[in-house]
């Protein structure tokens, strides 16, 4: 994980953010959404549109499919009859709005004609940049936002079932967030596999690290009677989260609060040897052997 923790997962149903803003302010955008692309946030602007394409169908549609749009506002935004049009498809669409003020603006700055845009948009959730004079900073808090409220909408969507027996802990991204790792992949396997045999699992597509979303997890980990931690390497089994997710765990099984609860490895490309003193004398397996780690959790929930 990188140092300023901003790596980004938008995981639920693939959606991105529609992106709206001033054409005359272009150039200071860019040099946001450059950032964005650098940590992973998935956005769409007009640039995307192809030629010859109806451009307002293309934008109705965007907006109309996007997790939610997001509004970059200088004095200059409310001359333009394009961001009011993709405000009005946003509200009728009853998509969520964000808004980013990238300058103070007073009324008196704005003609009578911006007026009703501006106290719309100060009706929806305003991500506070005020901190940040830089483009740079601007954007890396956006994403800091942006990150704690999708996490919120992911606890909150996965936490409307029951309480969980499995907890899947693996790093998402690579270290040099040019993508996802194999241990993704394989614990998106065993996820999978673990919900076709009816077991309730708790699984992340996401790193995490906000405040917030850190007391949640924890909440769920607390849950949880079996961890399950994959790895293909040392470094993404001692990565910041995923050591802190099975630290939490193993010291719970320490103070009795866990009784009967059990840690498993589930590992490829790496020998147990290499796991940390606190997960090497654990029930290990290859990911070769992925149907008797099923069939031992299975095994292991009926004594709960």
């Amino acid at each position: 994980m990188p140092n300023d923790n901003l790596e980004y997962s938008l995981s639920y149903n693939n959606r991105y953010y529609f992106i709206s803003f001033k054409s005359e302010d272009e150039s200071r955008i860019r040099s946001i959404l450059q950032k964005f692309n650098q940590y992973g946030v998935p956005f769409w602007d007009y640039t995307r549109l192809s030629p010859g394409q109806n451009w307002q169908v293309a934008i109705t549609e965007n907006i109309r499919d996007c997790e939610a749009i997001i509004f970059f506002v200088t004095k200059k935004f409310f001359e333009s009859n394009y961001v009011n049009l993709e405000l009005r498809i946003a509200i009728n669409y009853k998509k969520t709005i964000y808004v980013v003020f990238l300058e103070n603006i007073a009324t008196k700055d704005i003609g009578t004609r911006g007026l009703a845009m501006y106290f719309t948009l100060q009706q929806h959730q305003i991500l506070d940049v005020s901190e940040h004079q830089t483009d740079n900073g601007i954007a890396r808090q956006c994403i800091k936002n942006l990150r704690l409220i999708h996490s919120e909408k992911a606890f909150n969507m996965i936490h409307s079932s029951s309480n969980f027996d499995v907890f899947i802990s693996y790093k998402h991204t690579k270290f040099d967030n040019s993508g996802t790792t194999r241990d993704y992949e394989i614990a998106s396997d065993l996820h999978n596999s673990l919900l076709q045999n009816g077991v309730n699992t708790f699984f992340s597509e996401k790193d995490l690290s906000t405040s917030e979303f850190t007391k949640q997890i924890y909440q769920a980990l607390d849950q949880a009677k079996i961890l399950v931690v994959v790895g293909t390497c040392p470094e993404y089994v001692n990565s910041e989260w995923v050591s802190a997710e099975w630290s939490f765990f193993h010291a719970a099984l320490l103070g009795k609060r866990k009784e009967k609860g059990e840690i498993y490895t589930f590992l490829e490309g790496m020998s147990q040897n290499k796991l940390p003193p606190e997960l090497y004398n654990r029930q290990s397996y290859n990911t070769r052997e992925k149907n008797k780690l099923v069939e031992r959790i299975i095994m292991n929930l009926r004594s709960f």
